[in-house]
């Protein structure tokens, strides 16, 4: 079990993260429906339509909208990659073993569902996102890049976009597909995410109001 110094440091940082990637999904999510009314709209464009000016208009809005969509993914993603590793460490460097050590001390009191350990612990997304230029390499050296990365609305999601584009971000369904290092295609859900987070934050607010309620006077570090 962590000490009470250990436990006030680490869950502190946790759930600062992790309410501030929970509101990164929403900013995410905001940014994504006004992606999707700029694609309504385009589709509905006439095809005799002329003024450049007009056009040129939608389609800068469109970019604007896949820039908002990417920061706030980022930035979502980010924050999950260091609530993730604070929680679920990985490596063999003596800092890496103090860390996993820790992990298990914080895990073992905070008593996760399953479910929300293996969400919240899968190194696949976060390994990819941290590491996408190698998958870069790899898509190009194998020969089966198409784009980069592509957003994208799940009724026109193919195999072949699965495939070929190692970032596919799928707008209506806060999905997002991508490659591990073996090529193979995996997805993860932004709202599992979200779940995952929300139960963690729940646990956490938890324990900090426990610890506020038997604080001792003179405490710097009682919640």
């Amino acid at each position: 079990m962590p000490n009470e110094r250990e436990s006030f440091v680490f869950f502190s940082e946790i759930r600062d993260t992790a309410i501030s990637a929970l509101k990164r999904i929403v900013m995410f999510e905001e940014a994504a429906k006004a992606w999707m009314e700029i694609e309504a709209a385009i589709a509905s464009w006439p095809d005799d339509a002329s003024g450049l000016d007009g056009l040129f208009g939608r389609g800068n809005n469109q970019w604007d909208a896949q820039y908002e969509m990417f920061e706030a993914l980022e930035d979502v993603l980010a924050r999950w990659t260091r609530v993730s590793q604070m929680l679920f460490p990985t490596g063999r460097t003596e800092p890496a073993r103090r860390a996993m050590k820790r992990a298990d001390r914080l895990l073992e009191f905070l008593n996760l569902p399953a479910e929300i350990s293996r969400t919240l612990g899968d190194r696949k997304l976060r390994d990819a996102w941290t590491h996408f230029d190698e998958r870069l390499d790899d898509a190009l050296e194998q020969d089966r890049l198409a784009w980069p990365q592509w957003f994208i609305l799940s009724e026109d999601l193919t195999e072949y976009h699965c495939k070929k584009i190692p970032r596919l971000v799928v707008a209506d369904t806060l999905e997002l597909y991508y490659h591990d290092r073996n090529a193979k295609v995996c997805c993860t859900s932004l709202r599992d995410m979200q779940a995952a987070l929300t139960v963690l934050v729940d646990r956490l607010k938890l324990h900090a109001s426990l610890r506020a309620s038997r604080a001792r006077p003179g405490t710097d570090y009682g919640l």
